[in-house]
């Protein structure tokens, strides 16, 4: 748990009791006046003779507090209720056309810590420390980027800003922000009260495993968090937002006969409403049970399933989630329009997405259309304006098959030169683009699973195939972390995506036969497979996720367990079932030899 270890370093230990309601909203409201006040000041004020003054500074304020409990086979092994407060400031020097944001590794963003309680002066003063050193780091990566762009005759193109909507749109006005703190002071003295219900949850949960001794792993975490962010910058935003949000991540970890080691991890993403109130428990109780028991269940059949020993290009059936999956590792960081940074050697072309200069042309077959709606109502992504200020809107990704539209932020590209509201950001501060609420739609009726499979295996036999693979579900990276087993990543040429392996996988025969299997990898696998789906099933299913936002975000991105609330934003994908022809099955290969299991004394 060295990521929980790294965590505890940066997030301060849960002491004091939260002020009163109007004690911190009073308070809260003076901390952002004053940072308002000190941001207008630094941008008239902050200058060095013969250098550019900054030209836009901004402020993220955010507090949280985050329950965090790990249970193993009916035990309590960690246990945390952590405040964090941290500030960032950022600035800007040049001018909009080209400043000095977009060099790779620059200054321009610096990160501090506020009191946990709100408190204007000690805000003003650490606010006022972090725009000077933002600008004089903004002032050096100015000059880098000149210097690069100089040596590698690579003058600026593509504006670095795009203008403020008018009037800037915000989250709420002064009233919402006072009603936000009000209400987060609330649900952190909730949140500390219920610590213990909270630890006799997942001790509850981890006994699941007690009865599966062959079971390597057996481990439930349980996170809350609770936290407000506020943005205000020199264009005149000031926006807040809450999020008071739950995880249960269950993650287990078996060895077959042959020493093939087989983790599986499954999450339950909730939001406030889901858990919070007189039934919230029962409901925890209830559908983290499930969890445990279907864990145990698919790892007992997975541990018996017999090995894949050949290399397999033909077609595949994807199931509703697994075909989600796919999307949130695809779609949701490469369909980003943020241009990738400058660096001394060029630009960084492996931060640059793959589809940022794919407007206009098909991208999937032209009978499928691809919507984001942030507002849509019930939606686990859903939500207003972004961490710029800007109002999302909804958009249409791809219609009839053809990319028209990006995930956008005030950083301008090529084709598009303004935001949409996709700015995403994180309880560490990262930010980056995203979606939000997906969905994969079709011009023509879908079909069901047997028809879909049956399609499947003619296309198959055409390949000289007798049997085709359905993928159930895929490995989830963003709480297992990086795959040991990678012989699949990199394999073949061109911009690849790396995919995660199939975490359950039945090899389905020309007579009928369905027979699940292990130890297969996918290739990697350019955006251009999203061309090759054949078929869609008729049945839509939506998936939440959270995920970190950016081009090295989405699904793909290997967290950990430590990470699935701090590091991430919510996102919802809803599709039905895929039959896609272009990608690779493969086997795994060259492992390093591996002990074969050993009975386990409980199971005599």
């Amino acid at each position: 748990m060295a990521g929980v270890a790294a965590l505890a370093v940066t997030w301060a230990v849960v002491g004091a009791p939260e002020p009163a309601a109007e004690t911190s909203s009073d308070a809260a409201r003076q901390e952002r006046q004053a940072v308002g006040g000190e941001l207008s000041r630094g941008l008239a004020g902050l200058y060095i003779e013969g250098a550019d003054r900054p030209y836009a500074l901004r402020a993220t304020l955010q507090r949280a507090t985050l329950l965090y409990a790990v249970g193993r086979y009916g035990a309590l092994v960690e246990s945390q209720l952590v405040r964090r407060a941290m500030g960032e400031v950022e600035a800007r020097v040049g001018a909009p056309a080209r400043d000095s944001t977009q060099f790779f590794g620059s200054g321009a963003r610096v990160v501090f810590q506020l009191p946990l309680v709100p408190d204007a002066e000690a805000a003003r003063r650490a606010v006022w420390l972090a725009a000077d050193a933002a600008y004089k780091g903004a002032l050096e990566s100015l000059d880098m980027r000149g210097a690069a762009e100089a040596s590698l005759n690579a003058p600026t193109q593509i504006p670095d800003w795009s203008p403020a909507p008018t009037p800037l749109e915000a989250a709420g006005g002064q009233g919402d922000c006072e009603d936000s703190t009000s209400r987060m002071a609330g649900a952190r003295r909730w949140l500390s009260a219920e610590r213990g219900r909270v630890e006799a949850l997942t001790r509850t949960l981890s006994e699941g495993f007690n009865g599966a001794p062959w079971i390597e792993r057996g481990e439930v975490t349980v996170q809350a968090v609770v936290a407000q962010r506020d943005d205000l910058d020199t264009d005149g935003l000031a926006r807040c937002e809450s999020r008071i949000e739950l995880v249960i991540a269950v993650v287990a970890q078996a060895r077959a006969a042959d020493g093939l080691v087989l983790p599986r991890a499954s999450v339950l993403h909730l939001r406030d409403e889901e858990w919070l109130g007189g039934q919230g428990w029962k409901t925890l109780a209830t559908k983290g049970s499930a969890l445990v028991a279907e864990t145990v269940e698919a790892l007992a059949l997975l541990v018996e399933a017999p090995r894949v020993e050949e290399d397999y290009d033909g077609p595949l059936v994807l199931s509703a989630s697994a075909a989600a999956q796919l999307l949130a590792v695809t779609v949701v960081p490469h369909a980003s329009g943020t241009p990738a940074p400058l660096s001394e050697y060029g630009p960084m072309t492996e931060l640059q997405p793959h589809w940022i200069d794919s407007l206009g042309t098909q991208v999937m077959p032209p009978w499928i259309d691809l919507s984001d709606d942030p507002h849509l109502a019930g939606g686990f992504g859903s939500y207003g304006a972004d961490t710029q200020g800007v109002w999302a809107e909804p958009i249409d990704v791809v219609g009839g098959g053809v990319l028209r539209s990006l995930w956008m932020t005030r950083h301008p590209n090529a084709s598009m030169p303004t935001s949409n509201g996709r700015s995403r950001g994180t309880l560490s501060l990262m930010e980056g683009t995203s979606a939000s609420n997906l969905t994969l739609r079709s011009h023509r009726p879908g079909s069901g699973a047997e028809a879909l499979e049956e399609d499947a295996l003619a296309r198959a036999r055409e390949d000289g195939y007798d049997h085709i693979y359905v993928v159930e579900s895929l490995r989830d990276e963003s709480v297992l972390g990086v795959n040991e087993i990678d012989e699949a990543a990199g394999y073949g040429t061109g911009r690849r995506v790396d995919l995660p392996a199939p975490a359950m996988l039945v090899r389905v025969g020309a007579d009928g036969s369905r027979t699940l299997v292990r130890g297969a990898l996918l290739s990697s696998a350019s955006l251009r497979v999203l061309r090759r789906i054949r078929a869609l099933g008729d049945a839509p299913h939506t998936t939440r996720f959270r995920v970190p936002p950016g081009v090295g975000g989405g699904l793909g991105a290997a967290l950990g367990v430590e990470g699935i609330l701090t590091e991430t934003v919510n996102l919802q994908v809803t599709t039905p079932a895929w039959l896609v022809e272009g990608l690779e099955l493969v086997p795994v290969r060259g492992e390093a030899p591996r002990a074969p299991r050993l009975r386990h004394p409980l199971e005599e």
